[in-house]
């Protein structure tokens, strides 16, 4: 070790004092090979290079990451560097952050101990802390963990840290650790997770009014707990018996001594009587270590830290303030304790149970003698150089449970104070390094050269002879002294001063039981009154849960009062909707049938029906609208329904919280209780003592039994009074908890019962809802269907309508022919109707005119036009026309048998043409046989169909202009053969 804290002054000094910048791969190559103790020792010896080296590190960031995550272990050194760069933490965290390895190696280094209080805490340090979690949970191992270990060692008293990460990402981290640990794979990573949850329960600080602790803490907790103790201190001394093994080549000395002060600081956190109940049952365990610690080829860093423990410092604290005693200086009242409590610690630590003793002696030494040996040991530091305090180093250590502890810190930081004064050092003035600061390199040379010669070497042989003979000075004094002392106590037993020593001591001791009776009594007193403070409070907390209560059966009243106005919404929205949908249906049917009749009977009512058709699409769509409303209703609904369900949960949980707070109250009183009788027990047991010791006394001491009865007597009374407030705060207490039990599983049936009520109601709601919408739907694509087929009817039919349209012009213009062949007929019968004539001469180009304009008005283009318009032109045939039928109206009987031959041309029996469409469209019904389920007429629907005035004067132009036509018919009848071939050879 001494080479290597050499090796390691020497480069440190080479690069600090190099008028350039240095390399610092040498030093790098040094430090990867030693124990963080060489570098402790080096900051200690060294507190003047320090800074510089700080320096020379942070001028070559970042090629001296590797340095820094080796040097930040060492606080001095870390400290330098914040003072230096206050912002280095900072930038290291953004950089580890962001996937940097190097950087979050280095950071992790840094915050393995606590933050200087001048420095401010870097708010990137919770992502830091999450980002090393998911690491490891990503990448169980050693190489993951021990980034976490030292970490976690840093924020030891900042129990903040553990709120501010999630949850989650902890439970994952302690289930992974926990598996680690089953496996059994690796002991370095199962004693890493170990110390980690070790260090996390030592930085678990619980609060009044934050006394939850998370699931995975509690898991923590359980593993370092009595119950799973025996089980980890065999996995810990398993792993430190292999580390000290001879077998165990897989790991180097470093990794072997890590191991085994892992083990040492899990041990650490396990109380004494755990501990003691272990070592009880599985001592040969512990001579198997023994074993191994005693080989000849074993490590001497890897025998100290398996064999350091607390002896040694109570040893050498024993020494020192022993061979302090000589000092005049020292002003100190109550030095006589202070030596005889020395003396008694030197006397203890001979003895084969030692170790307990010592701890034993500390832990019971009275506070005023505490201070007064920590008030003598920081007045000898100041008084005395820091050459003595020196030999303090060796009693280093940072993990020592004990009070003795506090009594070596004065010393080693005395020590600390002295290596930072100047002496003669170059480089205690020096801020930074020589090419910055301007120091000498010459005399820095001649300053630090190292004497080869000399007694500094020698400080162990020397160190151990002084201890030597110190403690066997000791010895030798505290020898004397009992042996006067027994010989004092010898001659003043034999004397007669014995019996009345007897009765003195039998009187201070009644009197010291007097006194505890006193304070038993006023803390009997106190719990009384805390007693019944407690029960007034809880009395308070059972009116409030009444209060509670009351709240929450007046909300599940509020809520059952806007669940039942939901569900009137609802139903007088389905009511609305239903009443809607049947009127439309009503409405439907009777513009269907409407439209039917309309179709068959009228033609010329096309145009009005086709704007009805077009006032259903209009009304289809606002009732498609309509549906997509109830629809977005019922969402609404279920989403309020869904609020509901929520509200109750919470009541629910609310419910449960209160309930679980008032059995723990309940577990509290009844430990109270346990307390009370037990110290009702013992305080009859010492009163029955009591009363034997007064029996023996004497008539002097007349007066205190008196006074002691009477003492008793208000025992008993107190007894009996706490008795009695028990019973009755037990039996209030039994009572509270049957009603609030009661109360709560009525509340808890009933708002259950009502959920599962509103659940079903609402549900049947939806269904219904959902089951009108889709017979709405169905009924819509039904009408859609039915509109359609009337659509394409109506086309049929005005196909058909043009059909018969240019057959009656084709009739017409053959009707036209035969009545221009008998006007030239008549013309050459007689002179005397020339005007006739000419007129009949006329009336062919008049009637072919019409006959144009008939079937104009019949084309397909114009299928739009009413029938009404097209009989008005057929009303006004030419007069000439009249006269002709009139005159051969006498013909008509004579050639009615011959007139069969033309009935086929003058008859309306359709063509070709319309036969086959005809037989291409469906058979016409009678109205009444169309839809036999359907519903008559309504009033409503009556009133879209034209009036009876009109229907009649509609009736009464059709009958007029089907007259006409027949009467045309009947002159066609009346022609003959002869008649048309005669005019026909005349033109």
């Amino acid at each position: 070790m001494q080479e290597s804290i050499y090796g390691v002054i020497r480069e440190v000094e080479r690069i600090v004092t190099a008028p350039y910048a240095p390399s610092l791969n040498k030093l790098e190559l040094i430090v990867e090979d030693v124990s963080q103790a060489v570098l402790h020792q080096w900051a200690d010896c060294k507190p003047c290079q320090v800074s510089l080296l700080a320096a020379v590190i942070l001028e070559q960031l970042p090629y001296s990451l590797k340095l820094l995550s080796r040097f930040g272990y060492v606080r001095e050194f870390r400290n330098a560097l914040l003072e230096r760069e206050p912002m280095l933490l900072d930038q290291l965290l953004k950089h580890a952050i962001e996937g940097g390895e190097a950087e979050a190696e280095a950071e992790a280094t840094m915050l393995s101990s606590s933050i200087p209080d001048d420095t401010s805490v870097p708010a990137r340090i919770p992502l830091f802390l999450s980002k090393l979690l998911q690491k490891m949970v990503q990448e169980p191992c050693a190489r993951t963990i021990r980034p976490l270990y030292e970490v976690v060692e840093g924020f030891i008293g900042n129990f903040n840290i553990l709120k501010i990460l999630p949850n989650d990402l902890m439970a994952t981290f302690q289930l992974e650790a926990t598996n680690i640990l089953r496996s059994l794979n690796d002991p370095i990573a199962s004693l890493l997770c170990l110390a980690t949850f070790a260090r996390i329960r030592r930085l678990w600080q619980p609060t009044e009014n934050e006394a939850y602790m998370p699931t995975w803490l509690e898991n923590i907790f359980q593993i370092l707990g009595p119950k799973r103790a025996a089980k980890t201190l065999d996995l810990v001394f398993i792993s430190a018996i292999m580390a000290c093994s001879s077998s165990c080549s897989g790991y180097s000395p470093q990794e072997r001594v890590f191991l085994v002060k892992l083990a040492v600081e899990i041990c650490e956190n396990f109380e004494e009587e755990i501990k003691r109940s272990w070592l009880g049952t599985n001592s040969p365990k512990v001579v198997k270590l023994c074993d191994k610690l005693r080989r000849a080829d074993i490590d001497r860093d890897l025998q100290m830290m398996a064999t350091f423990n607390t002896s040694e410092i109570s040893n050498l604290l024993s020494y020192t303030v022993t061979g302090l005693q000589q000092s005049k200086d020292i002003a100190i009242p109550d030095i006589a304790t202070t030596r005889v409590n020395l003396l008694a610690l030197s006397a203890i630590k001979k003895s084969d149970a030692h170790l307990s003793a010592v701890r034993s002696y500390l832990e019971r030494l009275p506070t005023a003698d505490e201070e007064t040996l920590k008030a003598y040991v920081q007045t000898f530091c100041s008084g005395q150089d820091g050459s003595i305090c020196e030999t303090f180093a060796v009693a280093r250590h940072e993990a020592v449970p004990s009070k003795s502890y506090d009594f070596i810190l004065p010393f080693l930081d005395r020590m600390k104070d002295q290596g930072k004064k100047p002496n003669g050092c170059p480089f205690a003035q020096a801020t930074g390094p020589e090419r910055l600061s301007g120091l000498c390199h010459k005399s820095t040379q001649r300053a630090v050269t190292v004497q080869t010669e000399g007694s500094s070497h020698e400080w162990r042989s020397k160190l151990a002879t002084s201890l030597l003979e110190n403690a066997q000075t000791s010895h030798q004094s505290i020898i004397q002294q009992m042996e006067a002392i027994c010989r004092d106590f010898e001659s003043r037993c034999a004397s007669i001063e014995k019996p009345l020593a007897a009765v003195a001591r039998e009187r201070d001791e009644l009197r010291r039981q007097l006194e505890e009776a006193r304070e038993v009594n006023m803390e009997l007193e106190s719990q009384t009154l805390q007693s019944s403070e407690m029960i007034s409070s809880l009395t308070s907390e059972k009116a409030q849960l009444a209060e509670n209560n009351r709240d929450y059966s007046l909300q599940v009243e509020h809520l059952t009062e806007k669940v039942d106005v939901l569900q009137s919404e609802l139903d007088s929205a389905r009511e609305k909707s239903q009443e809607g949908l049947e009127m439309e249906r009503t409405k439907a049917r009777t513009r269907e049938l409407d439209l039917m009749a309309t179709v068959t009977e009228r033609d010329d009512l096309l145009e009005e029906q086709q704007i009805e058709m077009d006032g259903m699409r209009q009304e289809n769509t606002h009732l498609k609208e309509r549906v997509d409303a109830i629809s977005e209703r019922n969402e609404e609904v279920s989403q309020e329904r869904d609020a509901l369900h929520a509200e109750v949960s919470k009541l629910q949980k609310e419910a449960t919280q209160d309930r679980e707070s008032l059995q723990n109250e309940i577990s509290r009183l009844h430990q109270l209780m346990d307390i009370r009788e037990s110290t009702n027990a013992e305080k009859d047991n010492r009163i029955m003592a009591l009363t034997d010791i007064n029996k023996d006394l004497s008539r002097e001491l007349q007066s205190l039994k008196e006074r002691i009865d009477q003492e008793k007597a208000n025992a008993e009374a107190l007894r009996s009074a706490a008795e009695e407030e028990r019973q009755r705060h037990q039996s209030a207490v039994t009572e509270m908890e049957r009603k609030h039990s009661a109360q709560t599983a009525q509340s808890l049936h009933e708002g259950q019962n009502k959920i599962d009520r509103y659940r079903n109601e609402i549900t049947a709601i939806q269904n219904r809802a959902e089951s009108k919408i889709s017979k709405a739907e169905k009924e819509l694509r039904t009408k859609d269907k039915r509109v359609q087929y009337l659509e394409k009817k109506v086309e049929s039919l005005r196909i058909e309508r043009s059909a018969k349209a240019r057959e009656f012009s084709e009739a017409q213009e053959h009707i036209t022919r035969l009545m221009n062949v008998m006007g030239f007929a008549k013309d050459q019968k007689s002179d005397n109707q020339k005007p006739a004539t000419s007129i009949r001469g006329k009336e062919p180009r008049r009637s072919s005119r019409l006959a144009d304009l008939q079937t104009q008005s019949f084309l397909p283009s114009e299928g739009e036009t009413t029938m009404h318009t097209q009989f008005s032109v057929m009303q006004h045939p030419p007069t000439a026309a009249n006269s002709f039928v009139q005159d051969s109206a006498r013909r008509h009987s004579r050639h009615l048998t011959n007139a069969d031959p033309l009935d086929h041309n003058r008859s309306f029996s359709p063509n070709k043409k319309e036969s086959a469409i005809r037989e291409r469209e469906p058979l016409r019904q009678p109205l009444g046989d169309i839809d036999r389920n359907s519903p008559t007429k309504s009033q409503q629907g009556s009133q879209t169909l034209p009036s009876f005035d009109d229907e009649q004067n509609i009736q009464k132009t059709q009958s007029q202009a089907i007259f006409n036509v027949a009467e045309w018919g009947d002159v066609d009848l009346e022609f003959d053969d002869d008649d048309v071939f005669t005019s026909t050879g005349a033109r």
